[in-house]
């Protein structure tokens, strides 16, 4: 068995142990920092005397409680390290299931990271009851903005009052330097009113319309040390994933240079 296959084995025979029953945890947790014997923590648990006591030993066996003369047990430096780990695992199992919705509906091979690298972004998922939930979380994300680009993959009608929110107004010094970029699909923006929403957008100082020549799997939004990513359902934002993570900074920066150099000027008199 090769090294790296022997950690995942010992890791996985940990989590077994742990997984074997609560009690173990909870006694950790009870002797993280402080001292108890065993009849205290019959108390604290509310579970009978010879389950705690059994724990204890298995605990004190691994090395990760330890026991004074009096027999007070406590969490040693391992155990603690233990526990701290476990915590890290569960916030991160938990983020990452979080996370099931808006990868559901985004080519994740697409993006140059790890889904570990969104463990802490922020997800918001349409549904029956909060459809507009994405949308308005994305308002939000850009709300206030000085600048921004924004990649929509489905141009919508509404997106232009969006934009226009967000671009300056009285109080503020000089235009925004801001940025639309959708796929290049004049017939579709013709047919459905939507150009005439893009025309009025190019009035607006300090923001360039873009179209691109290639197809967008997955909608972005940057403004400045943070980024949202959207998914898409039959054209309708579906689920929006906030983070300022570096690595997925450092994938968006790359994957806008490489969209804008397959662009165009929006020129709403081409057909």
């Amino acid at each position: 068995m090769g090294e790296q296959a022997k950690q995942h084995s010992d890791a996985m025979e940990t989590l077994q142990f742990l997984a074997g029953s609560q009690v173990r945890v909870q006694l950790l947790s009870e002797l993280q920092d402080r001292q108890a014997d065993a009849r205290t923590l019959v108390e604290r648990l509310d579970v009978p005397h010879s389950t705690v006591q059994r724990n204890l030993n298995k605990l004190e066996d691994r090395g990760w409680v330890g026991v004074t003369l009096d027999r007070s047990y406590y969490a040693t430096p391992v155990g603690e390290m233990v526990l701290d780990a476990l915590d890290g695992l569960l916030g991160t199992v938990q983020s990452l299931d979080g996370l099931a919705d808006f990868v559901d509906c985004v080519p994740f091979d697409l993006f140059g990271f790890d889904i570990e690298d969104l463990s802490d972004a922020d997800v918001v998922v349409a549904d029956e009851q909060t459809p507009s939930a994405p949308l308005n979380a994305f308002v939000g994300h850009l709300d206030g903005a000085s600048g921004f680009t924004l990649l929509a993959p489905h141009w919508n009608p509404a997106y232009r009052e969006i934009v226009e929110r967000q671009l300056p107004d009285s109080g503020r010094d000089g235009p925004a330097e801001a940025e639309v970029i959708t796929e290049t699909s004049q017939k579709t923006l013709l047919t459905n009113g939507s150009v005439g929403t893009l025309t009025d957008l190019l009035d607006e100082p300090g923001l360039t319309v873009r179209l691109s020549e290639s197809s967008l799997p997955v909608g972005v939004g940057y403004v400045g040390d943070s980024v949202a990513l959207a998914g898409y359902r039959e054209g309708n934002l579906h689920a929006l994933a906030v983070t300022d993570a570096d690595a997925v900074l450092t994938w968006t920066e790359r994957y806008l240079a490489a969209i804008r150099e397959n662009a165009v000027t929006f020129q709403p008199q081409v057909v």
